[in-house]
């Protein structure tokens, strides 16, 4: 081989090096929580990776879904004196409409990116990106549990108890609802009903706690709240029902994701939630005849007390 020869391969190599060391690339892709597929309801991250690329990737129309939020990060890198710059776009969605759809291809700075297809399903998705929450078919039929309507979870609920579920005519009971919640921040709490007491007499009680106490509950750690206290007198012998009433509730989202750079990553969103206790029922019994002389329509002895951690 001759030296021309020789110097002209070496070229060509260290051209295709430097080529490749700068080679342009724009790539779009999907993230899902279900493996490849996607229903109505679910949460997916639509992810535009764009390498060596000099422009600002355009707005995409997303078919068949919401864009929530919109994160973008960029890394630059310089090894042995070539720049490498990888800029991460990244649209948190929320899919509403069953279909196929597709997304691409875009154009940027020359670059040509590809085309992704992908299919929404119909059906009930998650309705948040993380934790165990039971779902609502479920919790509608087994009135021992919490019950979610709208976009209640199992990282927020609540829960109905009675100081006791066996008693007699007009004995003092304490009904208490307590929130639980995972979510890092509550911004809002109210009532938009009260409680049905069949056959009660009701003292609304105004000893609630307002710090948030830390519970295990089924395996979970919740932060935990007294939201609500009744005292209830039954009137009649029988099995009672108490109706749990309905809260709004507003919270702070985080939806939490890995950037191939930055590691785990987070960004927030209200969401607004509409959660109801579970319903009771209070085995009521008659009062031991013949009454006392003294009796003066009470029964046993019932207090309440309320206390402030200290702090240090």
């Amino acid at each position: 081989m001759t030296s021309l020869k020789r110097q002209t391969i070496l070229i060509i190599l260290l051209l295709c090096t430097f080529m490749a060391g700068y080679a342009a690339s724009l790539r779009i892709s999907v993230r899902t929580s279900r493996g490849d597929k996607i229903c109505v309801g679910d949460r997916f991250t639509v992810i535009v990776t764009a390498e060596n690329v000099n422009g600002t990737v355009p707005h995409l129309n997303i078919g068949g879904a919401t864009n929530d939020s919109f994160v973008e990060s960029q890394q630059v890198e310089n090894i042995n004196g070539n720049v490498r710059s990888v800029t991460t776009y990244r649209m948190m969605c929320r899919a509403t409409t069953p279909g196929t759809y597709t997304i691409g291809p875009i154009n940027v700075g020359g670059v040509r990116s590809n085309i992704f297809k992908y299919t929404i399903h119909p059906g009930n998705g998650q309705s948040t990106s993380s934790g165990t929450g039971q779902g609502n078919s479920a919790a509608v039929n087994n009135t021992s549990k919490p019950t979610y309507i709208g976009k209640g979870n199992g990282n927020l609920f609540m829960r109905a108890s009675v100081s006791k579920t066996t008693a007699y005519e007009q004995e003092a009971l304490v009904y208490t609802v307590k929130m639980y919640t995972s979510y890092s921040a509550i911004k809002f709490v109210g009532a938009t009903a009260s409680p049905k007491f069949d056959g009660f007499v009701v003292e609304e009680s105004k000893q609630t706690d307002t710090q948030l106490r830390y519970e295990t509950y089924q395996g979970k750690v919740y932060a935990t709240a007294v939201i609500a206290r009744y005292i209830i007198f039954p009137q009649m012998t029988g099995n009672l029902k108490v109706t749990g009433n309905t809260y709004t509730v507003s919270v702070d989202e985080r939806e939490y994701y890995n950037d191939q750079f930055f590691g785990q990553m987070a960004v927030s969103r209200p969401l607004k939630l509409t959660v109801s206790p579970n319903d009771l029922n209070v085995n009521v019994k008659a009062l031991p005849s013949p009454k006392p002389a003294d009796f003066s329509g009470g029964v046993g002895k019932f207090s309440i007390s309320s206390s402030m951690p200290s702090t240090s």
